[in-house]
């Protein structure tokens, strides 16, 4: 797994590269309530080990903001793997200091939240 720390006015960023199935763990670990930029990733999808994760520690007043409906999407990993969504969630979210809603799917995997190209492309208002 490759890394590089900047530390310029951002509290913590990380450079990843490759597809190991260690480094994806490992990522999945390091970024526990982060959303990783993603600009391979057509649409906005997570783990269930991380939405559980973030759902955890969420407050009473954002966990009852959180909205789930039934996915349908399906979802090409770099190494070939094919995950159909578990579902689809609204998320209370703070991203570049405003509270935000995220949608994203769930997959059956330890993958962290991958923001996908087009959700970096919102203006957070």
């Amino acid at each position: 797994m490759s890394k590089v720390n900047i530390a310029e006015e951002v509290e913590h960023t990380v450079l990843f590269t490759g597809y190991h199935k260690e480094g994806i763990t490992q990522l999945g670990s390091d970024a526990r309530n982060c959303a990783v930029l993603d600009s391979a990733c057509s649409s906005t999808v997570c783990g269930n080990t991380w939405l559980q994760t973030y759902l955890d520690s969420l407050g009473e007043d954002d966990r009852s903001k959180v909205v789930s409906q039934t996915g349908h999407r399906i979802f090409k990993f770099g190494g070939g793997t094919k995950l159909k969504s578990d579902g689809e969630y609204e998320l209370p979210m703070c991203i570049v200091g405003k509270q935000v809603t995220v949608k994203t799917d769930v997959v059956d995997s330890d993958i962290p939240l991958l923001l996908s190209r087009s959700a970096m492309k919102k203006r957070w208002r």
